[in-house]
């Protein structure tokens, strides 16, 4: 296995305490749950992962290189995707005008006809998605966020309660499709969830609780 992302010795306490001497590797080629109660925690660890916050000691590797500004700023859009608690999108604006108008910030500028294109790959398409994302259906509304995560085709995703709220149908299509870029694609998928129950659907279960970063099982 490759790994994707790597911690070492890691703490992290902010709002709340996230990790404590965590060491642990994930792997390119495998999806993987972590699980808490505490959605604070979850969201600060997504945001440790992706490189937003940085430890208060400790390393992150991506990829076999350590962590630093510089790496970060060269990773962020072509390596990493990910999808947050809040601030995915702009809900006033449609799904197209959402990427269309974070592609023009990015290196990779599409034109708005690509973009269509692209989101009909996902089921979003005609009218839907012209209408602002306020307005969807949640499940639309997430897979727009996954959409967006997946553009530069990253080979680390980190996901921050994607399935959540959504019914079994809808997690069911939507780990259809993150097993098989796990596999075909050899991307490390990370779920970050409340429910370990979700965990049916991954290769390994992890849980998260005041620091502690723990293996439950595989599938």
């Amino acid at each position: 296995m490759m790994e994707a992302i790597r911690l070492e010795q890691a703490d992290y306490n902010k709002e709340a305490l996230v990790l404590e001497q965590v060491t642990t590797t994930f792997d390119r080629g495998k999806t993987y749950l972590i699980f808490s109660d505490a959605r604070l925690e979850l969201g600060l660890l997504t945001a440790v992962m992706t490189g937003l916050e940085s430890l208060n000691s400790g390393k992150l590797f991506y990829y076999g290189e350590e962590y630093s500004k510089n790496v970060h700023t060269t990773l962020r859009t072509a390596a990493i995707g990910a999808v947050f608690q809040k601030y995915n999108y702009i809900p006033e604006l449609s799904a197209e005008e959402n990427l269309y108008y974070y592609l023009q910030i990015s290196n990779k500028p599409k034109k708005r006809a690509e973009c269509l294109k692209y989101l009909a790959s996902f089921g979003i398409n005609g009218v839907t998605a012209k209408r602002p994302l306020q307005l969807l259906d949640i499940f639309t509304q997430k897979k727009y966020c996954l959409a967006k995560a997946v553009v530069f085709s990253p080979k680390l995703l980190v996901l921050d309660h994607l399935l959540s709220t959504l019914d079994f149908y809808s997690q069911e299509q939507i780990m259809g499709y993150l097993d098989k870029l796990a596999k075909e694609e050899q991307t490390c998928v990370i779920l970050l969830e409340r429910e370990q129950f979700l965990g049916r659907y991954t290769d390994e279960v992890w849980g998260l609780n005041r620091g502690k970063l723990s293996f439950i099982k595989s599938i």
